[in-house]
């Protein structure tokens, strides 16, 4: 898949100036074309309307019809969490934040419906480079990691020839030590860029969606009993075995449950 082209990155998707979920609206239209744009007008006219519960079909209809990004899961996170539907909300942001890992607006509205949720899991502390690591990850989408690699890669070039072919010696030395800087920042952004877009593909994290669950020892409903998780609740997929799943809380607690139990990010 092309960095620069995503399937999931369309053009035809509005942009939203929405700066917090109590006092937004759905996002401002852009000039789309066809079926979705009909849709989508349809959808914020639904929501500044109050008729959640038709601008969240409509949102859907657009997902099902192919178009994707992280405004629209934005706003049919939204429309979800002013019907009261926590686990749908929760999914949709995480699945814009996915898109579109940096962007406060999101996190935030993330933060707040959790905060609505049974479960309040804390996580376990990790050491604080992987977490710096992980932070400067989420600084941009995978399309910006992969541009951002582009520009200092075409920038590192520049200062290589300027090595090559300047005559004076204080500036040869210089352009050869801001390429060699900025080759350095390439190679970092292109591990980003692969890093952002793996996590994109894959399906390893799940949203509880039955109100309650008994997390089990092993694959089987005569198992032990080990815990007990609530809708809302994020998971990681840790393995799969016919209709059973293998998860862990970012508590570290680990056990089995059915795949109908939750839905994937």
């Amino acid at each position: 898949m092309n960095f620069f082209n995503m399937i999931l990155i369309r053009k035809y998707i509005l942009t939203f100036t929405s700066v917090t979920l109590l006092v937004s609206l759905p996002v401002s239209q852009q000039s789309l074309a066809g079926t979705p744009d009909e849709l989508i007008q349809q959808a914020n006219e639904a929501y500044t309307k109050k008729t959640y519960a038709q601008s969240i079909d409509l949102y859907e209809q657009v997902l099902r019809s192919g178009f994707e990004s992280s405004q629209l899961y934005y706003n049919l996170g939204n429309a979800c969490f002013k019907q009261n539907q926590y686990p749908q909300a929760i999914l949709n942001y995480e699945r814009a934040i996915r898109l579109n890992p940096g962007n406060e607006n999101i996190q935030f509205n993330l933060k707040l419906v959790n905060s609505k949720i049974v479960d309040k899991i804390e996580s376990v502390p990790r050491f604080f480079l992987i977490t710096w690591w992980e932070q400067i990850n989420s600084l941009t989408s995978v399309n910006g990691w992969a541009w951002t690699g582009v520009i200092l890669f075409f920038i590192s070039l520049v200062l290589f020839a300027l090595f090559f072919f300047a005559k004076s010696s204080g500036i040869r030395k210089s352009a050869f030590w801001l390429g060699f800087s900025f080759l350095i920042f390439f190679f970092f952004s292109i591990h980003f860029a692969f890093r952002s877009y793996k996590n994109l593909m894959s399906h390893d994290e799940a949203i509880v969606f039955t109100p309650s669950v008994t997390v089990k020892s092993s694959p089987d409903s005569n198992s032990v009993d080990l815990f007990v998780v609530h809708e809302g609740t994020k998971v990681a997929v840790v393995d799969r075995i016919g209709d059973w799943m293998e998860i862990r809380l970012a508590n570290g607690s680990v056990g089995w449950l059915q795949n109908s139990s939750v839905e994937l990010i």
